[in-house]
């Protein structure tokens, strides 16, 4: 699961009276609030029927609102996990008491009930309502997130295993072979370790379906094993031998390659916790400088679709000039980089990190665009930088082969290329 989150303080509850009379009200409410309209958080209980309620200017779906994550355009953020909002005459707090038991209509329907029998209407027009709000996403595949940590370090954002872009625990085709991991496990549902290592594995490769690209070992991918049959990018309903199954899961038929050059559309569940706490409220009965309203879960789904497999581009970082091997301290190594986009689709936010040989990041020449000077990657276009680094005493001190460490990004593709020069030292 991905959790999105941020801490808020919470005080005691403290509670005071008015001079005279000692008054005592018992907020005991369920720890569940819902919502209705724009946007009103209400809480009914019965046996005595009492009803808080806190008008909010806001809306839940902007409470929930998400925006493109940016360094990965296939992951999402809140906009905010921690929005507050004022107690008004206009958007009031409302403690009330009934004679009678009440429905959610009473905050639900654009003209409410008539006979509404309320005994008491206490409003509180100053305070905040302040919200914490946590957004779990999942790709509900079977899998649970845990066991989807396939490197073991507690992150489930770097475990990828097809490369695009969308980690394991939220992509519900983990191997990118165009087959639901959810029908790769065969529809069970995984709770130990035990279970999953027992998953079905047709080629007997060591590597479990659902993260092999070629189930059945043949010469064809699993993703181009479909379209001879019914070209819609779904492996499983291409059949050549009735008998055996699904020619992705046939050695015996390989003859059938799509060169599919698409992935399927993904799903991610989300579930979105929202907590309310109201600050500072005063009723005639009640000063509370904390009430804890409560808890609303509600859940959506968002669907994104991974990049054609041959978005590409290739990397290379080369010693173009200079002593090689590098012999003395002040020896200066001129370095070009070479970037081709091998791919069909342009691509944009291209980022070179060049690491020196001495740990600092270096600064690069101006690009060269082979096409358009325009600051996009365009498909067939090269681009070239430059950079130089002096060979230190320390360097040759070290005796150790002096290394130069190049790391690329784009919007499109997030996840790093890599190349290396390395100059001997003599």
């Amino acid at each position: 699961m991905r959790i999105i989150f941020s801490f808020l303080a919470l005080a005691f509850l403290i509670t005071s009276c008015d001079d005279g009379d000692i008054l005592t009200a018992e907020l005991n409410f369920d720890d569940i609030f819902e919502t209705c309209g724009e946007l009103v958080c209400y809480k009914i209980k019965t046996d005595p029927a009492e009803t808080l309620s806190v008008v909010i200017n806001t809306t839940l779906e902007a409470l929930i609102e998400t925006e493109i994550d940016a360094t990965n355009p296939l992951l999402v953020n809140l906009v905010t996990s921690d929005p507050s909002f004022d107690i008004t005459s206009t958007y009031p707090f409302n403690y009330r008491t009934y004679s009678d038991d009440v429905s959610d209509a009473i905050f639900c329907n654009s003209i409410p009930a008539s006979d509404l029998n309320i005994t008491n209407d206490y409003v509180s027009t100053t305070g905040f309502a302040n919200f914490t709000i946590v957004l779990t996403e999942d790709d509900n595949d079977g899998i649970p997130a845990e066991f989807e940590d396939i490197d073991g370090d507690g992150n489930y954002d770097n475990d990828d295993t097809d490369l695009d872009g969308i980690p394991n625990y939220l992509d519900e085709d983990d191997d990118g072979d165009n087959v639901l991991t959810s029908v790769e496990i065969e529809s069970q549902t995984i709770t130990s370790e035990t279970e999953l290592s027992l998953v079905r594995d047709t080629d007997g490769d060591g590597v479990p379906n659902y993260l092999d690209d070629n189930d059945d070992g043949d010469s064809v991918l699993t993703i181009n094993e479909e379209g001879f049959l019914t070209p819609n990018l779904d492996p499983t309903d291409d059949i050549t031998d009735p008998n055996v199954g699904a020619d992705y899961l046939n050695a015996a038929v390989e003859s059938n390659d799509a060169a599919t050059t698409q992935y399927i559309a993904h799903t991610i569940q989300q579930s979105f916790q929202l907590n309310l706490m109201l600050q500072s409220i005063v009723i005639p009965i009640l000063a509370q400088d904390f009430l804890d309203f409560g808890t609303l879960t509600t859940t959506s789904s968002r669907e994104v679709t991974p990049l054609l497999l041959d978005d590409s581009y290739t990397v290379d970082k080369t010693q173009v000039s200079g002593p090689n091997p590098a012999t003395a301290a002040g020896d200066v190594l001129n370095y070009k980089i070479t970037l081709v986009n091998t791919g069909i689709t342009t691509l944009t936010g291209v980022t070179p990190t060049d690491t020196l040989p001495d740990g600092t990041i270096g600064t690069l020449s101006f690009v060269v665009e082979t096409l358009t000077n325009d600051g996009i990657f365009e498909p067939g276009e090269t681009w070239t930088y430059l950079i130089s680094y002096t060979v230190t005493a320390a360097d040759l001190a070290s005796g150790a082969d002096i290394i130069n460490n190049l790391s690329v990004i784009t919007t499109e593709l997030p996840n790093p290329k890599v190349d290396t020069a390395i100059t001997p030292i003599l």
